[in-house]
């Protein structure tokens, strides 16, 4: 059998403890350049084992220091993040930027470092209003210190632009994220792997805020040069495909859309395998595109088999539960409204034991079920459904464009069954090109 890197790696894995443990400081280095190994060849398992390790010295070898704990601990979040376990990099980090901001550090780039991550944490856990101020803190922070242009600063930049447009606020998002396009294209040149990801993620912006024809000039310049610098197998030239075909499905071209999704799904498998975060993500997106494009059966037949490989592999994944709110919404869009009920059941089960309460997905997950229970009649449903806006709007704000989009997703339903009056007082609700 051939050797991979990743056997390599865990042979040299297997030598770094016994021959170092002796020499702390030494294997407090080896063990982040070992995370560091691991997490580019996408062992994110390993990576996290390598960095807790690497945490655990820094602590131990630098107790009044907690600067240097910045990075393992930012490392392993990363990590973590990747793997889905967002309350244990939370738990991870929130020590870390206590001890920095007791010991005078809470503006230093140290901690900055730690803000970034944990904002993305709180994100991830749906606390959005906790996540906005570490990220804010974090760019300022960077900026002050090692200026606007500094690719650090850059990244930090990034992860509030990308925050923002997952809240739904691409007026404030947008400027963040065409000046780390343009800053970055400035001094790596636009060919420069670092210029296609930001101008992969301003184009998905622009499309956010309705801006199709920028984005897809963005996407269609990106694309060939993301060939030509990385290759066509390249994870990094199919996930900007991915994007190209994203904001072409946002822009009603469903024609190119689903093809290139198609496409970029079998490039991902190939590369990763069936069970590669890109290729499941790829599915996903292929599976909402079909739905968009009125071609419901199609959608169900991907959204189903995506469902049953994300509750083999991650049954307790936010993602995965991202999932079973898309099946749900594609099976009730078919009528099939007791399977749909039962999706969003299960959904609720996972939810409860592992979100924190109360949650974006929990709330999104209760509203569906209630809509299922209006579609057939149940007394209660109208109270359940009231009940899951309400809460909706609380964490979100009744004027949040998500909150708005609700209600216009519960007045279409009253429309369905006939309840004008229902359906009109919802309507009020909803965004104004929804009423």
């Amino acid at each position: 059998t051939p050797l991979t890197m990743v056997d390599a790696l865990d042979f040299v894995a297997g030598e770094v403890e016994p021959r170092f443990g002796a020499r702390p400081a030494v294997l407090f280095e080896l063990r982040g350049v070992m995370g560091s190994a691991y997490g580019a060849l996408g062992q994110l398992e390993r990576s996290a084992e390598f960095y807790t390790g690497a945490l655990e010295l820094a602590r131990s070898l630098y107790p009044d220091d907690p600067r240097i704990w910045a990075d393992p601990a930012g490392q392993l979040a990363a990590a973590l993040e990747g793997l889905d376990r967002h309350d244990e990099a939370r738990d991870h980090l929130e020590p870390v930027l206590a001890a920095l901001v007791e010991s005078g550090h809470g503006d230093t780039t140290a901690a900055a470092t730690v803000r970034m991550r944990l904002g993305a944490a709180y994100q991830a856990l749906g606390r959005m209003t906790e996540a906005e101020p570490h990220l804010r803190s974090a760019l300022e922070a960077r900026e002050q210190s090692l200026g606007p242009d500094h690719r650090e600063t850059m990244v930090a930049a990034n992860l509030l632009s990308l925050f923002l447009s997952a809240d739904r606020r691409p007026e404030e998002a947008e400027p963040l994220a065409r000046r780390n396009y343009e800053t970055t294209v400035r001094s790596l040149g636009e060919d420069h792997p670092d210029a296609i990801a930001a101008a992969t993620n301003l184009a998905i912006l622009l499309s956010g805020g309705g801006k199709q024809a920028e984005a897809l000039r963005l996407l269609e310049t990106a694309l060939p040069l993301s060939r030509r610098v990385l290759g066509d197998e390249h994870q990094h030239t199919v996930a900007v495909m991915q994007n190209l075909a994203t904001v072409l499905g946002a822009a009603g071209e469903y024609d190119r859309a689903i093809p290139l999704f198609r496409e970029t799904y079998e490039r991902a498998r190939a590369d990763g395998g069936d069970e590669h975060s890109l290729t499941l993500s790829t599915k996903n997106n292929l599976a909402y595109t079909l739905e968009r494009a009125g071609r419901l059966d199609e959608a169900r037949i991907v959204a189903a088999e995506l469902y049953d490989t994300m509750m083999r592999l991650q049954p307790d994944s936010p993602n995965t539960l991202v999932v079973t709110v898309n099946l749900g919404r594609i099976c009730r869009a078919l009528g099939e409204t007791r399977p749909a009920l039962s999706y969003y059941d299960t959904g609720l089960i996972t939810a409860r034991r592992v979100l924190p309460d109360p949650h974006p997905l929990t709330s999104t997950l209760r509203l569906g079920r209630g809509l299922c229970l209006l579609q057939l009649g149940a007394a209660t449903a109208a109270d359940a459904v009231r009940a899951a806006n309400d809460a909706l709007a609380q964490m979100q704000g009744a004027d949040h464009p998500r909150s708005r989009a609700v209600a216009a997703t519960i007045a279409a339903t009253y429309d369905q069954l006939g309840d004008a009056e229902n359906a009109a007082a919802w309507r009020s609700l909803a965004r104004p090109d929804d009423r």
